[in-house]
């Protein structure tokens, strides 16, 4: 699937408000709730917190299409997915699960790898993306001559 053709799996709002709710409300709370087998340590509670809040889109994809769903949705969310996670991974750290010592544990260093890590590469994407479409337009085979 093309970016041309993202916004067509979007029609699929069930789809859509489906994944949203399970990744975005039942996880965190089936996530608290596993806390409490948990340690007490903030430390590790904040790396447990990651691995289950910050859902990865290739296991999402891959879950999608062994769940005989389709894939080209689930492509389609993977953006959407990583942009909610960006903003409510630290509304859930800090307001409902490690209060503020989830808020000084995410600031600095963690930060900067995540910019380094997930934004610029988006970002270097859409730029390379948004390069090389005018090019192909412009480059389009023209008919032969008989």
């Amino acid at each position: 699937m093309t970016l041309n053709h993202l916004w067509e799996a979007f029609a699929d709002r069930g789809f859509l408000v489906a994944a949203s709710l399970g990744n975005f409300l039942i996880i965190p709370v089936l996530a608290w709730l596993l806390m409490w087998l948990g340690p007490e340590d903030p430390v590790v509670q904040l790396g447990i917190f990651l691995v289950l809040l910050v859902i990865c889109a290739d296991w999402f994809i891959t879950f999608t299409q062994l769940g005989g769903d389709d894939t080209r949705w689930a492509i389609a969310f993977a953006p959407v997915s990583l942009l909610l996670q960006i903003i409510l991974l630290p509304v859930y750290l800090w307001h409902f699960f490690l209060g503020d010592l989830g808020l000084a544990l995410v600031r600095g260093d963690m930060l900067l790898a995540f910019f380094g890590l997930i934004i610029l590469p988006l970002l270097l994407a859409l730029a390379a993306y948004l390069w090389w479409v005018p090019r192909r337009l412009f480059t389009a085979r023209e008919p032969s001559l008989p």
